[in-house]
């Protein structure tokens, strides 16, 4: 009796160490989950990250401009789905609407990148976490053949 209590106590802690590992990838970047910030003197720039599940990170991004309209708005996702991490994007006036998924390229407990070749721009979005209270997102590409990139630094927002 003790023996098989035994094996059936091995077995479910083998079971669980195996889903902790399921979704490796995207526990990586949990500390992106939060609000994030950064104002200038024309514009307020927000990202919101929330984990929905344990393969699932839903956010958002916005951009108010000093008359408190909304100038830029986007969806975002981050899936993991058979080990690989996807950055899902959809913002409403481009595309056709339609979301455009980046694939991660790298991946480790500060910095995550995503990469598209095919899309026009951005075709590389990158974390970069500088410390628990900061990072930098950068948007970068080839449009129309010239390199451009984009850096937005962001503040915890409490």
């Amino acid at each position: 009796m003790k023996k098989s209590l035994l094996c059936i106590s091995a077995f479910v802690l083998l079971i669980s160490c195996k889903h902790d590992d399921k979704y490796a990838n995207i526990q990586k970047a949990v500390w992106l989950v939060g609000s994030w910030g950064n104002t200038s003197a024309d514009e307020t720039l927000t990202e919101i990250w929330q984990k929905l599940n344990d393969s699932v990170f839903a956010g958002q991004a916005f951009v108010i401009n000093e008359e408190n309209d909304t100038v830029f708005f986007e969806h975002i996702r981050i899936e993991e789905r058979k080990g690989e991490l996807f950055y899902i994007v959809t913002v409403p006036d481009q595309n056709e609407g339609q979301a455009v998924p980046f694939k991660m390229t790298t991946i480790n407990d500060s910095l995550i990148v995503f990469e598209n070749p095919e899309h026009d721009y951005p075709q590389k979005i990158a974390y970069r976490k500088v410390n628990a209270d900061s990072l930098v997102a950068e948007i970068s590409g080839m449009p129309q053949g010239i390199n451009q990139s984009e850096h937005f630094p962001m503040k915890r927002v409490h």
